[in-house]
């Protein structure tokens, strides 16, 4: 079985193809300076934010920020106000439907220029429980809950500064006055980072879990062994929900399970010892592998309800490869036209590969009934099923949700059906180019009987690790792996192919070069250093530009220069062009990357495609 993220065989409720791949998608109140927040010494307090509830809140042309920090157990009602207040002006809030997006930080954006990105909040943070809600107050005035409950856990992708953020603005009905915001940030204390893992819940907690658009859908009947492919660095966890308790009860601290189910002690050799986050609910844990880790054999850690029967087993294992029969789950009876949809998802990391085997002719059903299939997407080669932001199913070239350099699909012909192949090389590069990592494919079936009558018969899901970020950048014969636009990019020939780019990390961040295995990088440790391009001298990075940072991919060398508002003026702009190149052995040049480091025009910002 390939790393299974549930490899659920899950019996689903009828519902329609795009509903069930919908499936897959997805304190004290202050008004302080940016600088200064302070926190409340006391739990269970519900605070209360009404902007614009009154005439007296308006101040044409005013631009507050307030904050407020939850601790567990607190709770936050909040409203921007109602039109029927005002007679002059109109109120918005941002974002439109908050129970599904936030805004970015205060400081990613100038000004107001941050309420025309909105993020999905399943990709910035995710918890066990519900904590947004909304409802209409005695007034009628749309009003947001959110609930920080004293036994919830949250994980975010950036913990230590985790935030949710809202806006409202009041425009009068006169043009000529200007607009007033106000912005809302919502802390919270105890956040933990983001990780892959396994739960006995379905609240789809861990990056690797399927976030579950509709609540009236619910998986009756779910594996309960979950593979983790590990990786050195990651973060792998387990939770296990209300009523269920850890076995062993020191899990990962002290004990696991081996392969044999017997209690062994925990080698804490096989963790980060500076992994800062070592205190956990009782139901929950996280650990981080260290850098290093190479164990081959099992380790695992269960949840166990109050009967003692095991609801939920994380094994941390080397995954072996899968396959999935279409004709296999049809004779078991598992797949049918009578039956709910069966869900399979898994999970593919390199040196991985899954077979789907779909039949081409009709197929004799358990009952005796006949049943034609297909695959869909029909171009499953080329083609894939995504949830969009908007939640909805949508068929997309597998290009345009990936960058790669060995992953690719393959279909074979056989004697009486079709092969398809995902294959993830050992080397294999993958850069995600949408938010949501999960791939999906569909087995639908026709009645022969009833050509008018379509059943999914099975969903398959593919959770795709990444090994690099998405970049603007350039690279050797890597084209695929990069940002289209947004710099310079060039091809020429000089007694080989060269691929030269030229970016303005202040317009398009974070960059990134790509020199392969075999190849020569010049500097050896690119984005640290680089080649001053006028004296040809060996520089570091950070005397030209002290808050880039330079980060290590698996294979693209990357360097990020987003920066808050807030330090926007310790930017150091240079007409000095700082460059990384790869050559061959013989030391011809076959890429090269430049850093523009000139401070962008007016212009530029508005069009950064004109920007060069």
């Amino acid at each position: 079985m390939v790393s299974q993220l549930h490899q659920n065989g899950s019996y689903l409720s009828l519902f329609t193809f795009s509903l069930l791949v919908t499936l897959l998608k997805i304190s004290n109140v202050e008004n302080i300076t940016l600088s200064h927040v302070t926190t409340s010494q006391k739990t269970g307090e519900t605070n209360r934010v009404d902007f614009f509830s009154n005439e007296t809140d308006l101040n044409p042309g005013d631009n507050l920020h307030q904050v407020v920090r939850l601790e567990k157990g607190d709770t936050l009602f909040f409203t921007c106000g109602s039109d029927d207040i005002f007679k002059n002006g109109t109120v918005e809030r941002f974002p439109k439907n908050p129970l599904k997006y936030t805004l970015p930080s205060q400081g990613e954006y100038e000004g107001t220029k941050g309420l025309a990105h909105e993020l999905p909040n399943h990709n910035i943070f995710r918890s066990d429980v519900n904590i947004i809600s909304s409802y209409e107050d005695e007034h009628n005035d749309t009003r947001l809950r959110i609930t920080y409950p004293s036994s919830a856990v949250i994980m975010a992708k950036r913990p230590d500064n985790f935030t949710l953020n809202y806006a409202c603005k009041y425009q009068p009905h006169d043009d000529t006055k200007p607009a007033s915001f106000k912005f809302l940030e919502v802390r919270f204390d105890d956040v933990y980072p983001m990780a892959y893992g396994c739960e006995s819940s379905d609240s789809a907690l861990f990056l690797n879990g399927i976030p579950q658009e509709d609540e009236s859908i619910s998986i009756k009947r779910q594996r309960r062994l979950c593979y983790i492919d590990p990786i050195p660095n990651m973060i792998i966890g387990i939770y296990c929900k209300p009523g269920d308790h850890l076995y062993p009860s020191r899990c990962f601290q002290e004990a696991v399970l081996d392969a044999q189910g017997f209690t062994i002690r925990f080698n804490k050799s096989y963790i980060d010892p500076d992994f800062p986050y070592q205190e956990f609910p009782e139901r929950f844990r996280l650990i981080k592998l260290s850098h290093d880790f190479d164990k081959k054999a099992p380790i695992s850690c269960s949840c166990v309800d109050r009967n003692g029967k095991m609801t939920k087993k994380l094994i941390i294992e080397k995954p072996k490869n899968a396959e999935v029969n279409i004709m296999n789950l049809v004779n078991r009876g598992i797949v049918s036209l009578n039956k709910p949809p069966y869900l399979l998802s898994y999970i593919l990391s390199p040196g991985m590969h899954l077979t789907f085997l779909v039949n081409n002719s009709s197929i004799k059903l358990r009952n005796g009934e006949e049943a034609y299939g297909w695959i869909s997407p029909k171009n499953a080669v080329q083609d894939i099923g995504m949830i969009d932001d908007d939640g909805k199913l949508v068929e997309i070239p597998l290009s345009d949700a990936i960058g790669s350099k060995g992953f690719y699909v393959g279909r074979t012909e056989l004697y009486n059906g079709v092969s398809y192949r995902f294959v993830y090389d050992d080397n294999g590069i993958v850069v995600l180019k949408k938010p949501d990592r999960v791939i999906s494919y569909g087995w639908v079936m026709l009645d022969s009987r009833n050509n008018a009558r379509t059943h999914l018969g099975l969903a398959l899901a593919m959770y795709i690790v990444p090994t690099d970020p998405y970049t603007y950048g350039c690279g050797v014969d890597s084209a695929d792996l990069f940002h289209k636009e947004g710099f310079l990019l060039s091809f020429e020939y000089d007694q080989v192919p060269v691929t030269k780019c030229k970016v303005n990390p202040y317009l398009s961040s974070p960059v990134g070069f790509y020199c392969p295995e075999g190849f020569v990088l010049e500097p050896p440790n690119c984005f640290s250093e680089m080649l001053h391009k006028d004296k040809e001298v060996v520089v570091p990075l950070s005397d030209f530009e002290p808050l880039a940072r330079a980060l290590e991919g698996r294979h693209i060398k990357v360097a990020d220069f987003h920066t808050s508002t807030s330090n926007r003026d310790h930017i150091r702009y240079s007409s000095v062009e700082l460059m990384c190149r790869c050559l061959d052995r013989e030391g011809q040049v076959h890429a090269s990357i430049t850093l523009d480091l000139r401070k962008p025009r007016t212009r530029q910002l508005g069009n950064i495609n004109k920007a060069f």
